[in-house]
């Protein structure tokens, strides 16, 4: 299997495996030229990865929490973001969340980035 990435559009996809026998795991977030803001292509890029409802709702209520952090202006994740996240790597390394570690951190940060306009 190949690596491979595309970008077609206004969206970056592409398929990625990491490890030895790591099945693969396609990623896609529209860029951020599209999706700034967009708290439903969000939502919807991180279903793709099995995301739960609930683990959405604290994302949302973690991003409104931030408003207007001083670490957003520094192009970097608010408080209650990180911790979020902090949350969802512990899902992964536990199997709750059913997700390659490694990938976890992928498709968090592209989500963020695109989402805040960064990617």
């Amino acid at each position: 299997m190949s690596n491979d990435i595309r970008i077609e559009g206004g969206i970056v996809s592409g398929n990625v495996a990491i490890g030895d026998g790591a099945k693969a795991i396609s990623v896609q977030f529209a860029n951020g030229g599209v999706s700034t803001g967009s708290e439903n292509l969000l939502l919807d890029g991180l279903r793709k990865y099995n995301v739960s409802d609930g683990d959405l709702q604290d994302l949302l209520y973690a991003i409104k929490q931030d408003e207007g952090s001083p670490a957003l202006s520094r192009k970097e994740l608010g408080p209650n973001v990180r911790s979020w996240m902090q949350i969802m790597f512990g899902k992964a390394v536990n199997s709750i969340w059913q997700v390659e570690l490694g990938m976890a951190g992928s498709i968090l940060a592209s989500a963020m980035q695109h989402y805040y306009g960064w990617g």
